[in-house]
Order: structure tokens, then sequence, then C-alpha cells
């Protein structure tokens, strides 16, 4: 067996698996790295998820203060 072949054989029991069990950095037990990079996928969806739902907080907080900044307005309009 060639070093490239042998190299081959470690990254294909790497990916596949045959690596064995082995816990991610979530304590979730993973088969193999294909599954771990799926893990991580997962979280980085959960992490956008959230992110998109402050954002969509921030949004409605600029839109509150717009909306008390126009009434303040009004009524000092009324009082002159």
């Amino acid at each position: 067996m060639t070093d490239l072949e042998a190299a081959a054989r470690m990254i294909a029991r790497a990916i596949s698996a045959e690596a064995g069990l082995n816990q991610d950095a979530a304590g979730v037990t993973v088969d193999s790295l294909t599954e771990a990079v799926m893990g991580v996928t997962a979280g980085l969806c959960a992490i956008a998820t959230a992110v998109s739902k402050l954002a969509d907080a921030v949004a409605d907080v600029a839109t509150a203060v717009g909306e008390v900044a126009d009434a303040v307005d009004h009524a000092e309009e009324k009082r002159a």
C-alpha cells in the first residue's frame, strides 16, 4: 500500500461511520465526521433563526419609537 492509498483510507475512515463513536461539543454522540458537520450545520441554522428573530424585535422597537416620536411631535404642534 502506498502512502497515498494509506492517506486516502485514513480520510475515508474519518468521514465514515468506521471512525467510531465520539461526542461533539454539545455532548451529542456522532458516528462520523459527516454527522458532526451536519450537527454544526444545524447549530448554525439555529443561530441564524435567533439572529433573525432579534432583528425583527429591533425593527418592532424602532417602529414603536418612531410612533411615539410622531405622537410627541403632533402633541407639540397642537400646543403651539
